[in-house]
């Protein structure tokens, strides 16, 4: 950018207004609105100087909004660029480059114009200009790129983006979508891939399975097999607690029996016992299956179903959750 002294901005800011082009000079507003656009041209280009970005901004809109001058554009793209909107500035620098200029503009409105080309080829090397490719899209499928949470029309041309982090993301209308974080620490020409069909795969995989009969009546099923435990630990250990009492009067034909035969008493009493909780075990299991099948609801909840069955000398129980 080409610094100048406040008195000749001021000049040239004037000369600009003053004499411009005959094809200009044929619409030239009335000499009164021609001040007013000059005093504001001043003051923008006093507080661009002073940077004061904001302010100059301000007054250099309402001299172009005044009237049109070369020098207006360039001095408020410098404005934009102070204030850190690259792209607010790279737009009035290109719409000032591809302005055609008669050729008997004035030598402030043709220096605008060259200097506003060297402007913007040291803006474009701090921007990121990004290609962005879409991937896996179904033919004749809709798909919607968004910057940052804006839908953005993707063209042959580059997308121009301001120096930070940037979201990209592509979706279609039948849930596929693809995002990438484009780091803005390396400004230049980048190229990214949105593939929707990879991430079609992967929401495929993460998605829950539907709800099966068998997990439907799972708890029910469990409940049952423990039923059925008993029954079977009810049968074999009431077998063969008859098996001890027949062996204990084989051994002792007369009652009572003596000391010598207490632990085959013991034994015979133990298993029995053993043997009636199996067989209630098998009822509360049996009855707990049937329940479960008849108030069977579908479930949210993240636990999973669970059961055990404890055994010990003289006791068997049944703990879980369903």
């Amino acid at each position: 950018m080409h610094a100048r002294s406040p008195l000749s901005a001021a000049i040239l800011v004037a000369l600009s207004l003053t004499t411009a082009p005959r094809a200009i000079r044929a619409a030239e507003p009335a000499r009164a609105d021609r001040v007013a656009a000059r005093t504001l041209a001043e003051a923008g280009f006093r507080a661009l100087q002073a940077g004061d970005y904001a302010t100059a901004v301000e007054k250099l809109e309402q001299a172009e909004s005044t009237f049109h001058a070369s020098t207006n554009l360039y001095f408020l793209a410098r404005a934009f660029e102070g204030q850190g909107k690259l792209l607010g500035a790279r737009r009035l620098y290109l719409k000032l480059v591809a302005e055609r200029l008669p050729a008997d503009a004035p030598k402030p409105f043709r220096e605008a114009q060259t200097n506003a080309s060297g402007a913007l080829l040291a803006l474009d090397a701090r921007l990121v200009h990004l290609r962005v490719v879409v991937a896996g899209a179904a033919p004749g499928t809709q798909v919607v790129v968004r910057v940052d949470g804006a839908p953005t029309e993707l063209s042959d041309e580059p997308l121009h983006l301001e120096p930070r982090d940037h979201d990209v993301t592509a979706s279609t209308s039948d849930g596929r979508s693809a995002t990438a974080r484009v780091p803005g620490s390396e400004p230049g020409d980048r190229t990214i891939t949105l593939d929707l069909k990879a991430t079609a795969v992967v929401e495929s995989l993460a998605a829950p399975p539907p709800e099966s009969l068998f997990a439907g009546v799972l708890p029910a099923s469990i409940a049952f097999g423990i039923g059925a435990i008993g029954i079977g630990v009810g049968i074999g250990t009431g077998v063969a607690s008859l098996g001890k009492v027949r062996e204990l009067k084989d051994a002792c034909p007369q009652n009572p029996c003596s000391s010598d035969h207490a632990p085959l008493a013991d034994s015979a009493r133990t298993l029995g016992t053993v043997s009636t909780v199996g067989f209630v075990v098998a009822g509360v299991g049996v009855a707990a299956g049937v329940t479960l099948l008849v108030l069977r609801r579908p479930s949210t909840k993240d636990a999973k179903p669970s059961a055990a069955l404890r055994a010990a000398p003289t006791s068997l129980s049944l703990e879980g959750s369903f």
